[in-house]
């Protein structure tokens, strides 16, 4: 389509293993539907070759992780509150939708440099507010996400709601 993409690729190491298999494909489904302009978009996944991978949207930027470093200090109080806001947008629709991010953190927020707008990606550990047909801890029993950024009740692996990716 002569269109720029990311395409992320399920490690060979993952998979073999048939829950990362699943979740690599519930987040390109459960991303797919989410239509918000401070949401990466995804346009497919397919499994080819041996590989598993999810083509989405190229933002053409920076991670707000990587932004707050190369600043080397505060960035200004408009431009985080204006980021803030798009993301905070991004949560309410997929909230909506009843999906929960529970990721949130610096590097799953881009910043499209073309648009100066903030992008929120990286559904690999979204859930359903109800129905979820897999557990909220892994395999090997532990939480999934970021503990620097999870909310009390994630770290406890207890029952979430909207509240976890607003925390």
């Amino acid at each position: 389509l002569n269109i720029p993409v990311a395409i992320k690729v399920l490690p060979a190491s993952a998979s073999h293993d048939r829950a990362m298999r699943v979740r690599f494909e519930r987040e390109a489904r459960r991303a797919a539907t989410l239509q918000h302009g401070s949401i990466v978009r995804v346009y497919d996944y397919a499994f080819e070759e041996g590989m598993y991978y999810i083509v989405s949207e190229f933002v053409e930027g920076t991670d707000l992780k990587k932004l707050i470093k190369a600043n080397r200090g505060p960035l200004p109080v408009a431009q985080v509150l204006k980021y803030a806001r798009e993301v905070a947008e991004a949560l309410d629709f997929a909230h909506e939708q009843d999906i929960i991010h529970r990721d949130i953190k610096p590097s799953n927020i881009l910043i499209n440099t073309q648009h100066d707008r903030a992008v929120l990606c990286d559904f690999g550990l979204a859930r359903m507010v109800e129905g979820e047909e897999l557990d909220v801890t892994s395999e090997r029993g532990t939480t999934p996400g970021t503990p620097a950024y999870m909310s009390p009740e994630q770290c406890l692996g207890g029952g979430l709601d909207h509240r976890t990716d607003i925390y």
